[in-house]
């Protein structure tokens, strides 16, 4: 069965901030959330696949941000 997590709970699986899971989906450095009627989701199976194939830590992702701002 497929698990979709919320903002919140995305932020929680990857140890960042909802603010953090906001800004990188704006970036687009997460796979596309799904519009579900009570807010956005993602597939956890897709977020963890999309962290292997960047093969980047979150912590890589936001030191890379930092660079490029």
């Amino acid at each position: 069965m497929t698990e979709w997590l919320n903002t919140k709970k995305l932020a929680e699986h990857l140890g960042k901030s909802t603010q953090t899971i906001r800004r990188w989906a704006r970036r687009e450095l997460l796979p596309p959330p799904r519009k579900f009627p009570d807010g956005f989701r993602w597939r956890l199976d897709e977020v963890d696949r999309w962290m292997s194939a960047v093969d980047k830590t979150p912590k890589e992702i936001e030191r890379a941000l930092k660079q490029r701002i």
